[in-house]
């Protein structure tokens, strides 16, 4: 009976990975799967559910050769999407030849200089977001200081944003949340 229930699990996952990855699909989104990386995934989930419930080894082979298939796949897809993403930062870099120093310069919140604005970066893609003010950018170098080493990156989830981590500084949330637009997380990048 065990047996029955671990390849109903496998099962599940087949659908709910198909119907997942074809809904994705048909979003039309560039760096979304494909539709081989689909096939590929349900047919290893499936065949990994057929080796349970039939508790023979044949389905391990079907299953290596999608396991593959996906893998290539979304390797692919990853040096594609970083390709892309290296072309943006060094296109947005020209622009901005501070954006890509390497290691940025930086400092203490309390060495910054004074200033009208920091420029802030999306850090993937180089580009321009908008500027902060020398006391909003003190505030995040201050909550940021014991994540990073003294880098100028930082990296932002929405529903953090969203939970009003400065109260007393409503207009850095706002800023922040405007910066993000419709992305979930964020990494930014300031710069002197």
């Amino acid at each position: 009976m065990p047996h029955f229930y671990f390849s109903l699990f496998f099962f599940l996952f087949v659908a709910i990975t198909a119907i997942g990855g074809i809904l994705e699909i048909s979003e039309g989104r560039e760096d979304g799967r494909s539709l081989l990386e689909v096939i590929s995934l349900s047919g290893f989930a499936l065949c990994m559910g057929l080796f349970v419930w039939m508790n023979s080894p044949i389905w391990f082979v079907p299953g290596f050769l999608f396991w593959n298939i996906g893998y290539v796949c979304q390797e692919k897809r990853t040096k594609r999407r970083r390709r892309q993403l290296a072309e943006l930062r060094a296109v947005n870099g020209a622009d901005y030849p501070e954006l890509l120093r390497e290691p940025p310069l930086s400092c203490p919140a309390e060495q910054l200089p004074y200033r009208p604005g920091f420029r802030v970066f999306n850090n993937e893609t180089g580009e321009l977001l908008g500027t902060l003010t020398r006391p909003q950018l003190q505030t995040l170098i201050r909550d940021f200081l014991d994540l990073i080493d003294s880098s100028n990156d930082f990296y932002l989830h929405k529903f953090m944003l969203e939970l009003g981590p400065y109260p007393d500084q409503p207009e850095l949330t706002a800023l922040l949340l405007e910066f993000m637009g419709d992305e979930e997380d964020l990494e930014l990048r300031w710069t002197l």
